[in-house]
């Protein structure tokens, strides 16, 4: 009787938006699969961000995401793109801070975030990524729901934090984003000794595929983090959002075969460089636990994250730096694991 009270007590919202989430989907499915195709790699933003330093290919994708995202929430409309983002500023900077922190270690626990484990590890059939996506999105769905109970004085605090005009803030964005473009497509090489280098070719199309997944993110509205935080919430008094659903869902439908039917080598390399590991270990359970939980504090991913810095807002650039910090920690997390392992 209690679960038919739950299930009557979820209604659709007003915010659904089934069309946008599915062109959006299918955009990320293709950046995604063009990124494998043409390359050899996955598309998994965290996995880019983490290993970015040396590495130009990446560097590419990263201001494609940034550029594409940024141009394309601009033509939308910054403020209904951006809805979230911008409401949030009247937020204490503790929830985008600890939120960051919790994804940047988290995602590196696990080795991937919903690019990573959801769109291109469901793909693959990876036996990790099929632990993974539940159980973030489970503590996702825990955090979301419990949030709104917070002590009041540490979420809604007013602090209103200077904005920077849309304008200007996806003018800035764009023009860094291009020049990194221009500098790593000219100087393709890799810092790594033990891997295949790059060309320019390959360069640009990580790039491009770095745009069209950014575009995708901005159409599908996944930047905007109250509409995640509609799905990650399904006994919201506003109502769920399943939108997400559509855009993880059409996605999939474009990564699947890609992923599935792939020819003997990529269009532009000679070597695949995909993940090898399927062991389910400790590190990838609490990882994905965690990233789930900073995902359901504030509503962003690492992907929407970097799209969002083209708002200029405060609280974008803490979650993006204490993202990193989250990183570096996941990392000599990771490092204990390995020697507890060995011993």
């Amino acid at each position: 009787e209690h679960s038919h009270q739950l299930m009557a007590s979820i209604h659709i919202a007003s915010t659904f938006s089934p069309i946008p989430a599915t062109i959006g989907g299918l955009m990320i499915g293709l950046a995604s699969s063009n990124l494998l195709r043409s390359s050899g790699r996955i598309f998994g933003v965290s996995g880019l961000l983490r290993s970015i330093r040396g590495s130009p290919w990446r560097q590419a994708c990263v201001s494609g995401m940034i550029f594409g995202g940024g141009v394309t929430s601009w033509a939308l409309g910054a403020n209904s793109v951006w809805e979230g983002v911008y409401a949030a500023q009247t937020l204490s900077p503790v929830i985008p801070c600890l939120a960051g922190l919790l994804v940047g270690f988290g995602t590196t626990l696990s080795s991937g975030c919903t690019s990573g484990h959801g769109v291109c590890g469901l793909a693959r059939f990876s036996p990790r990524s099929l632990v993974a996506v539940p159980t973030f999105m489970a503590t996702g769905m825990i955090t979301a729901s419990y949030a709104s109970h917070i002590d009041p004085l540490l979420v809604h605090t007013q602090l209103h934090f200077p904005t920077v005009p849309p304008n200007l803030a996806v003018a800035a964005s764009s023009i860094v984003a291009l020049a990194v473009i221009a500098r790593a497509t000219g100087n393709p090489i890799n810092t790594s000794p033990t891997l295949e280098q790059d060309s320019p070719r390959t360069v640009i199309a990580s790039a491009i595929s770095g745009t069209i997944f950014g575009s995708g993110l901005a159409i599908s509205g996944m930047c905007n983090p109250s509409k995640v935080l509609g799905f990650l919430d399904p006994f919201s008094a506003a109502g769920w959002d399943p939108s997400l659903c559509f855009v993880m869902g059409s996605a999939l439908f474009i990564t699947v075969p890609a992923f599935q039917f792939k020819p003997e080598t990529p269009r532009l390399r000679k070597t695949w460089e995909l993940p090898t590991t399927t062991a389910i270990t400790p590190q990838l359970i609490i990882g994905s636990a965690l990233f789930g939980v900073g995902w359901g504090l504030a509503g962003i991913c690492p992907g929407p994250g970097l799209v969002n810095i083209a708002t200029g807002t405060v609280g974008m650039l803490l979650w993006i730096v204490f993202l990193w910090i989250g990183m570096r920690l996941g990392v000599r997390a990771g490092s204990l694991f390995e020697k507890t392992k060995g011993h």
